[in-house]
């Protein structure tokens, strides 16, 4: 019964399937273990029998507080799988995503930032300096892109992709020369 209802408090919460449901039920199949068959000797040794109200109260925070630390690490893990480790803005696996954001766009603008010759750049001053770049670019870029209500993600290595929605042709034009621009402001 305690597995069930910690189940039913994971769907609510928005996790029906996944590594929180999965620690959610081996919780409370801990407690019910704990709650229903068990208690320990002086020794440490596990008997049969009951909890006193206390040390159930105590293994309840305790449990609760394990829970928010793995609620914690999979909203961490979740916005990894979406976003650049380096730069904080989108990754690639977060077109998806973005595809299903904009679905139904009639005028979606998409546009691919390449950093030329960073290559060169990035073996010439080190690739501490590289990763800099990479990060004043990408802010720059997702920077210019919100202001036209788009996204920017980091395509790969030194490739980007800009989408903004909504762009007709003047806009389009437009939006590409600010963010060239603001690229172009950062040297």
């Amino acid at each position: 019964r305690a597995s069930e209802c910690n189940y039913r408090t994971a769907i609510a919460a928005g996790y029906p399937d996944g590594l929180n449901s999965v620690f959610l039920i081996i919780n409370s199949i801990l407690v019910a273990a704990l709650l229903y068959g068990s208690s320990r000797t002086t020794s440490g040794h596990v008997v049969g029998g009951y909890f006193a109200p206390k040390e159930i109260e105590y293994k309840n925070r305790e449990l609760q507080h394990i829970n928010e630390q793995l609620l914690g690490a999979n909203e961490k893990l979740r916005w990894l799988s979406t976003h650049d480790a380096l730069t904080g803005i989108y990754n690639r696996q977060a077109l998806d995503v973005l595809e299903q954001q904009y679905d139904g766009e009639s005028n979606l603008g998409v546009f691919m930032v390449d950093i030329g010759l960073f290559k060169r750049y990035n073996d010439k001053v080190g690739h501490a300096a590289g990763d800099e770049c990479l990060v004043k670019v990408a802010g720059s870029i997702q920077a210019a892109a919100t202001d036209y209500g788009g996204n920017a993600l980091r395509y790969g290595g030194e490739e980007f992709v800009v989408l903004i929605p909504g762009l007709d042709e003047n806009r389009m034009a437009k939006a590409v020369d600010d963010l060239r621009k603001c690229v172009v402001k950062l040297h």
